[in-house]
C-alpha cells in the first residue's frame, strides 16, 4: 500500500486505508468524534451559533451594527403592538319623554347585550336639527350584568317636535367607554310623544 493512501490505526497501530471507517484488523471506529456523535455535534453547533448570533441575550438591547464600507445600520427593538379597542354590545334606547318642572326629561335604557358584565361610562347627547341641547355622562355604580339594563335620564329645556316644532329634539348620540377606551358608539331617534 502507498503511504499517501494509508494511515495507522490509533488502537492496533496497523496500516489501514485513509478512507476506512473501521480498522480491518481490530474493528475500532476510525471516524472522528464528531462523525461518531452526529446528534450531539449538531446540538453543540446550534448552541454555538445561537450564542454567537446573540440569541441568548435574554431581553438586552437588540441593537445590531454592521460595518460594510464604514456604514452602520441600527435595528431598534420592536415596540409592543397597540391594543385594539374591544367592542361591547351596549345599546342605548330612548324609552320615554316626560315633562318635569317645565323641562323635558328624556329617559334612556342602557342595555347590556354582551356576554360579560359592563362597568364604565355612557355619554348621551340629546340633539335637535341645529345643535346639541343636552349632554350627560353616566358612570355605572355597579356592573350591568348581561341581559340587564339601567335607566338614566337627561333634563333639557327643548322638547320633541310635537312641542317645539322643527327645533324640537329628534335624535340622540351615545358613546360607551370601559377602562377609558371607547367600546361602542351609536345614535337613535327620540320618541316624539310626551308622557304626563
Amino acid at each position: 500500500m502507498n503511504e499517501e493512501q494509508t494511515k495507522k490505526c490509533p488502537k492496533c497501530q496497523e496500516e489501514v486505508l485513509k478512507s476506512a471507517k473501521k480498522c480491518k484488523h481490530c474493528g475500532s471506529d476510525l471516524r472522528s468524534w464528531f462523525m461518531r456523535h452526529k446528534i450531539i455535534s449538531a446540538f453543540l453547533i446550534l448552541i454555538f451559533i445561537s450564542a454567537v448570533s446573540g440569541g441568548g441575550n435574554s431581553g438586552k438591547s437588540n441593537n445590531v451594527s454592521t460595518s460594510d464600507n464604514n456604514q452602520q445600520t441600527s435595528v431598534e427593538p420592536s415596540k409592543p403592538e397597540e391594543q385594539k379597542p374591544v367592542s361591547k354590545e351596549i345599546l342605548v334606547i330612548n324609552q320615554v319623554v316626560k315633562r318635569v318642572d317645565g323641562k323635558c326629561r328624556y329617559f334612556f335604557s342602557v342595555e347590556n347585550k354582551d356576554q360579560a358584565a359592563f362597568s364604565g361610562s355612557v355619554t348621551i347627547k340629546v340633539i335637535n336639527p341645529i345643535t346639541t341641547v343636552g349632554t350627560d355622562t353616566f358612570t355605572t355604580k355597579q356592573p350591568i350584568e348581561p341581559s340587564m339594563s339601567q335607566i338614566v335620564y337627561i333634563d333639557t329645556n327643548t322638547c320633541p317636535p310635537s312641542i317645539h316644532g322643527e327645533a324640537g329634539t329628534n335624535k340622540f348620540e351615545y358613546e360607551v367607554k370601559e377602562n377609558g377606551q371607547t367600546v361602542k358608539s351609536g345614535d337613535g331617534g327620540i320618541i316624539d310623544k310626551i308622557t304626563e
